[in-house]
């Protein structure tokens, strides 16, 4: 019974009474918190023997922090007030260690309504409760990154079962992010090799398309001055041409003038037989005078006449001879002469038509050349196409390797942010050791 004297009980209330002292721990108070009574069941888990908490107040079994309470004073009044509570509570055993309890407070009334005392019925939550805490703080070592630690087991069933779904979960998620981890650490060293490879290629294109637009520019110079070469190599064509024309004609009239040289030659020969006949004629006119003189001496006086005649004769013959041989003697000179203009002319024209062999020659390498020439600038303009496009297409790839160099590095950004997110977490193989953090009080009292 609850109260001697007091409040009659039933032999129903006292067999529920009987066996909630047998498996629960029960303790009844006055109403102001003066213990009066304890099982065993009670003083076993706060260490006590009955003697030792008996006259007590209920204060000695909570921690100073609630003892102290307005919370923990309210309590008190609600209960004399004949309210009831049930709920999990922290308590210190004798040792001074902490122990959780679910209990219910429930008022005694007697036939007035008045609480005569206050009732408590008590289970050990200790276990369960170091479960919670365990899981509690591992939920709290999750949130914070920490994947390295596991929830021991408790004994209590139902938790264990929690905490062994809860260590396999963090072993899978901490291999995950081990591995994610890595492929961060890979992918970020991926995008930057690549990014510099491709601020490389962008470099090397913009090299490349700055040599192509010189390349470019010096291909369109030597294109103009091919161009020029071949209208020059025309014009030059045209002069050779023309040379060429000139120097067949001047063969021509070094043939003529070797033609007019040997009918000279010929005349002065002809000339030179006419002197030799008038020299034949001045000799035997000569002679006959020579004659007539001596037949005029034979004469006499009557041959005087005649002798003079013969004499100036004579003398006629004789300067007749005389202008002969003077005469022979230019032509002579003259034939020399026009013997050496005609061999002279001979060589003359056999240069010319060296030359004109020669010219010829040059002008079919010039014609060779201006075509060729012509050619080379045709390729050289196909040529500076082409560099062109290259030039072109140079620049896409520069700006098309720049587009990639700044999609690496958003991929190397985007990889650091992933490497920095996975950082966070802590795996297995760390040095951080699992503690229990005490989780808030679910009721102060």
């Amino acid at each position: 019974m609850f109260q001697k004297g007091t409040l009659a009980l039933s032999k129903w209330d006292e067999a529920v009474l009987q066996h909630a002292k047998n498996t629960q721990a029960i303790i009844q108070f006055s109403p102001d918190g003066i213990v009066l009574e304890a099982n065993e069941a009670f003083c076993s888990a706060l260490e006590y023997s009955p003697s030792e908490i008996e006259g007590q107040h209920h204060r000695i079994f909570c921690a100073p922090e609630i003892a102290n309470s307005l919370e923990y004073e309210q309590f008190w009044s609600d209960l004399r007030s004949g309210k009831s509570f049930t709920s999990r509570y922290p308590r210190i055993t004798k040792s001074g260690n902490e122990i959780w309890i679910q209990a219910t407070y429930g008022a005694v009334f007697d036939s007035n309504g008045a609480v005569t005392r206050i009732v408590k019925f008590a289970t050990d939550f200790t276990p369960s409760r170091r479960a919670i805490e365990a899981i509690l703080s591992a939920m709290n070592l999750l949130e914070d990154g920490l994947l390295d630690q596991t929830i021991p087991l408790s004994g209590v069933e139902e938790y264990d079962a929690i905490g062994d779904a809860f260590n396999a979960s963090i072993a899978k998620l901490g291999s995950m992010i081990a591995a994610a981890r890595d492929t961060a650490a890979r992918v970020k060293t991926s995008s930057q090799e690549i990014g510099e490879a491709s601020a490389d290629l962008a470099r090397r294109n913009e090299q490349q398309s700055a040599s192509l637009a010189q390349t470019t520019s010096l291909v369109n110079q030597t294109a103009e001055l091919t161009r020029q070469t071949a209208d020059n190599s025309l014009g030059a064509k045209n002069a050779i041409a023309e040379a060429h024309a000139s120097a067949s004609e001047g063969e021509a009239v070094v043939q003529k003038a070797v033609a007019v040289m040997g009918a000279i030659e010929h005349s002065a020969k002809e000339m030179t037989n006419i002197i030799d006949l008038i020299e034949g004629i001045a000799f035997q006119t000569n002679l006959l005078a020579l004659n007539a003189g001596v037949e005029a001496a034979r004469a006499g006086e009557a041959g005087k006449g005649f002798a003079v005649v013969a004499t100036e004769v004579r003398a006629l013959a004789q300067r007749s001879a005389d202008a002969a041989k003077d005469i022979k003697g230019l032509i002579d000179t003259s034939t020399t002469q026009v013997d050496s203009g005609v061999s002279q002319v001979g060589e003359v024209g056999t240069l010319l038509a060296e030359i004109v062999r020669q010219v010829g020659s040059v002008t079919r390498q010039v014609e060779d050349i201006a075509e060729a020439t012509a050619k080379q600038a045709n390729n050289l303009k196909n040529v500076n196409d082409a560099v062109g496009v290259m030039e072109q297409m140079t620049q896409q790839n520069a700006a098309m390797a720049e587009e990639s160099s700044a999609a690496t590095r958003s991929q190397a950004s985007e990889a650091q942010q992933l490497a920095e997110l996975v950082a966070q977490f802590q795996v297995s193989g760390s040095k951080y050791r699992m503690g229990f953090e005490k989780p808030a009080l679910l009721r102060s009292a």
